[in-house]
């Protein structure tokens, strides 16, 4: 299939009339007080823009400022004036700017380097340089940046243990170690490890309130993340009960330091939880179905979080900690997407399912893989899924063995088994919803991007009689071609063993359904060539693929993502409406 017949099937497939994208929010931080947050806002032109948010009283006032080369992977990191740090990729360097309450864009600093991370410590903004080797802390003043301090391994994150800054905790990779914290004196350059579970975990200082000379850690020691809280020479690191079910992320601290919000990923949603740090008890405020975004404020009288909703695609949510009553606030919800979680019956136990659409009736379905692998679809509004049912595609999500959300198990159980568990899982699902849909109804098309792009096309392989079609957005063709490439996603690709998954190159000649490759030509995660050497070893006769011009790794959220989700949906349909006979012969064709 050429770009050309797709084309033309888009146009003939009215039910593919794809409604135009929900804005989408996405890269949400607050400043210090949680007065202002600023988030990439991406609307139905797919043209990020800065969204500034200030609270006055009980009134949100909202701004949208253009930013050049800004994207939804730029850093954002508002202060309480109401001005923003930006920190974006362009022409191989990492661009420091910021944007005032005025709308006016001033350059502080450029890095050419890996990677660069904005990371607001006590009073100070740091930048951690990395070279993939070690790290270079700078602090960020009006004449530039200041160096700090280097350090061998990978900085994940720094806290400051005084206003001034002098005293930092950095969350180090060094070597095979996941992480540990460890304290440096910038005077001296003086360093001695602050806190550390077992050599296997990932283990983390995620908060500091100097007034009460708290500290805030994370750990996966006993397998989901836990949070927890001591006083450096009062009392140790405790681990409070209730937060021993999911997946537990800080979200604030109170300034007195006598209680934490936290969120706990179960599943699908997310929860949050106060606690307090004085008795260890845990309450829950009573909330609608959420997912977490990102990091929120916990102040004396409101908790102020970014989420998502069914409704939502990204707002703020706010909760009076006295009545506990609580308020979105967008008045304007997305277009409804019934989202509903359901469980089928997978290869080695139940998998939970993100469901859009009514798979048992609709013509055209897909079963949409996530990326990762150490993520999770969630139920909220999900431009590509909303995108597919609003087009007559019904979509059912499954969180296979390898996502997040399901105890530590789950999530690992593909270290060194990539396209086993997983792709077990994956077949699974798909019989029970042949059986479920009948003779009379076409098979399923699989869909999926990053590694779940990987696992569609490892599935249409592995059963080709079982689809109807396969989509594959942004793939990458083997674990080790990740392992030996040394991107941004390598080193997770190492530690979970990718190097031993299967070659999409070694399977791909069994495929006899259609196949659809989309990529971004931008793609910094996984590169286009990926995409181009997968094209060359399917057969030309039922593949097609579409390079996105000014599209990243996230096609969904990128200036393209209308073009995307329509070729899909044109795509689904079209495979659905071909003869459902299996084919007996294979092609070894190539490119």
């Amino acid at each position: 299939m050429s770009a050309a017949t797709l084309s033309a099937v888009r146009g003939d497939v009215d039910a593919t009339a794809v409604e135009p994208s929900e804005p989408v929010r996405v890269s949400w931080r607050l400043s210090p007080s949680g007065s202002v947050a600023a988030c990439t806002l991406v609307g139905a032109d797919g043209v990020p823009v800065l969204e500034i948010r200030e609270r006055a009283g009980s009134a949100t006032h909202r701004r949208v400022v253009a930013v050049p080369s800004l994207s939804v992977q730029s850093q954002l990191l508002p202060h309480d004036d109401g001005s923003v740090l930006v920190c974006h990729h362009r022409r191989g360097a990492h661009l420091v700017e910021s944007v005032t309450a005025a709308g006016e864009t001033t350059h502080v600093a450029t890095f050419v380097c890996q990677s660069v991370q904005l990371v607001r410590a006590g009073a100070a903004v740091l930048v951690l340089e990395g070279d993939g080797i070690r790290t270079h802390v700078h602090r960020l003043v009006p004449s530039g940046p200041e160096p700090v301090v280097t350090v061998d391994g990978r900085a994940l994150g720094a806290v400051a243990l005084d206003a001034a800054g002098e005293r930092l905790v950095l969350n180090l990779m060094q070597g095979t170690r996941p992480s540990a914290a460890v304290e440096f004196d910038v005077a001296t350059g003086a360093s001695e490890p602050f806190f550390s579970v077992r050599p296997t975990s990932e283990d983390q200082v995620v908060d500091h309130v100097a007034g009460a000379n708290l500290v805030v850690v994370s750990t996966t020691a006993w397998g989901n993340p836990r949070v927890g809280f001591g006083r450096p020479g009062q009392e140790p690191v405790r681990f409070p009960d209730g937060l021993s079910a999911g997946a537990v992320t800080h979200l604030g601290a109170s300034r007195d330091g006598t209680r934490l919000a936290v969120s706990v990923e179960q599943g699908a949603v997310s929860s949050i939880r106060i606690v307090s740090t004085v008795s260890g008890d845990v309450t829950a405020p009573d909330l609608p179905p959420l997912v977490v975004l990102g990091r929120g404020h916990l102040g004396d009288d409101e908790l102020v979080v970014p989420v998502a909703t069914p409704d939502h695609a990204g707002t703020l949510l706010r909760v009076d900690l006295g009545d506990g009553s609580w308020e979105l606030d967008d008045q304007t919800a997305a277009a409804s997407v019934p989202v509903r979680i359901t469980t089928l019956p997978g290869a080695d136990g139940p998998i939970e399912c993100v469901v859009v659409g009514d798979p048992e009736t609709a013509r055209t379905l897909a079963i949409a893989l996530h990326g990762g692998p150490l993520d999770a679809w969630r139920a909220h509004h999900e431009p590509l899924l909303a995108g597919l049912v609003h087009a007559g595609v019904a979509v059912v999500a499954p969180n296979v063995r390898g996502s997040t959300g399901y105890g530590a198990d789950h999530a690992l159980a593909i270290r060194d088994q990539w396209g086993g568990p997983d792709l077990a899982d994956v077949l699974a699902v798909s019989a029970v919803l042949r059986d479920l849909r009948g003779p009379d109804l076409p098979r399923p098309v699989v869909l999926g991007h990053s590694y779940g792009a990987w696992l569609a096309v490892l599935a249409a392989a592995a059963e080709p009689s079982a689809w109807s079609g396969c989509v594959s957005v942004s793939p990458f063709v083997s674990g080790r071609r990740v392992v030996d490439g040394g991107g941004p996603v390598a080193e997770l690709a190492r530690r979970l063993g990718g190097a031993s998954g299967p070659d999409l190159t070694t399977v791909a000649h069994r495929i006899t359904t259609p196949v659809l490759v989309l990529h971004g030509e931008l793609d910094t995660v996984v590169p286009v060539a990926e995409a181009e050497h997968l094209a060359e070893v399917l057969d030309p006769d039922r593949s097609c693929l579409l390079r996105l011009d000014g599209c990243g790794h996230d096609v969904f959220t990128s200036p393209r993502r209308q073009d995307a989700i329509e070729s899909i949906a044109a795509f689904c349909h079209h495979s659905s409406r071909r003869p459902q006979a299996v084919r007996t012969t294979t092609t070894t064709e190539r490119r």
